[in-house]
């Protein structure tokens, strides 16, 4: 056991291949892929709508599925639906923020029977937040962009492999993309 790593001493060591992938930067104000087809948004925010309807109110439920379709037929639509989370989340604690120091209501078991306004907007954000992955996965279905949401599709992005000792193996390379250095 002590003299196994002096075994492989007296051979080559053996390369290993390396993929070279470029770093992609996101974030909340960046969507993901493309806007999908109308049919496909329609679909989309029907579903929204549905899973949305058994939490809130239909009055809630009704912009939710909205904002899912502008979210997938719009270039940013996405953005707008994660601002929309952030927003009515907001709006709804400052609401309750405002009326317990305008009333001061003593805090017990009927406190929270004085926010009620408050709860449907809560849950329509619940239910845009629940969206936003939905949507990024029908966006990144698309595919439009090219970056790894290309890869997912079957599409090569890498041109050359790379060794562990940093030379270029160019029997893997593919002519029908180029990465850039």
């Amino acid at each position: 056991l002590l003299l196994s790593p002096l075994r492989g001493a007296g051979r080559p060591v053996r390369k290993t291949r390396l993929a070279v992938v470029a770093p992609e930067v996101h974030g909340p104000f960046r969507p993901d892929g493309g806007p999908v087809p109308t049919g496909t948004a329609l679909l989309g925010a029907l579903a929204a709508g549905a899973v949305a309807v058994v939490t809130v109110p239909w009055w809630a439920a009704a912009p939710v599925a909205l904002v899912v379709l502008v979210a997938l037929r719009a270039r940013y639509g996405q953005v707008l639906l994660r601002e929309a989370v952030l927003g009515t989340l907001t709006l709804a604690f400052a609401f309750v923020v405002a009326k317990q120091l305008r009333n001061d209501y003593r805090v017990d078991f009927e406190w929270m029977n004085a926010f009620e306004a408050a709860h449907a907007p809560t849950m329509a954000a619940v239910a845009l937040l629940v969206a936003d992955p939905f949507v990024a996965l029908l966006r990144r279905r698309r595919g439009d962009d090219g970056g790894a949401e290309g890869q997912r599709r079957g599409r090569s992005q890498t041109a050359n492999s790379t060794s562990v000792d940093g030379s270029i193996d160019s029997d893997t390379k593919n002519s029908s993309s180029v990465i850039p250095d």
